[in-house]
């Protein structure tokens, strides 16, 4: 069974995540995101049809937000970042048979990952190490 202690050493690593580490990470499955939808614009299976075109839209939204953030000072926020990517993470993807469909989902599994899993955890994981700090201290 694992100890208390290994707990608090496990919570404090992912506390020491730093907020750039975490933006780094949502941009980079963002930009494996747009990848993916671009290899599969390009395939033959593509359909610009009223699916098509809102991802098309929903992809254009997003990097014009990412541009806007790297333009901004602070490129460290990570709720910024979050925004940014938002309307990839609430969009439909469809599941379809076709050959990328699938490098799309997983694409968009590892955004919502970075960005409304781990980000998360480091905020309460930092909560929790400052708790354990506060109760050292007395």
């Amino acid at each position: 069974m694992t100890d208390d202690a290994d707990i608090r050493a496990t919570i404090r690593e992912l506390a020491a995540v730093t907020d750039a580490e975490l933006v780094a990470e949502v941009l980079a499955a963002a930009a494996a995101v747009h990848s993916a939808v671009e290899v599969w614009q390009a395939a033959p299976a593509w359909r610009e049809d009223g699916i098509g075109q809102r991802i098309r839209h929903t992809v254009a939204q997003t990097r014009a937000a990412l541009e806007l953030l790297e333009d901004r000072p602070g490129r460290d926020d990570v709720a910024a970042a979050v925004d940014a990517v938002r309307p990839l993470l609430s969009a439909w993807w469809p599941t379809s048979p076709e050959p990328h469909a699938p490098a799309v989902v997983v694409a968009v599994e590892q955004l919502r990952a970075a960005a409304m899993h781990r980000a998360p955890a480091v905020r309460q994981a930092r909560e929790l190490a400052a708790g354990y700090d506060r109760h050292q201290d007395r």
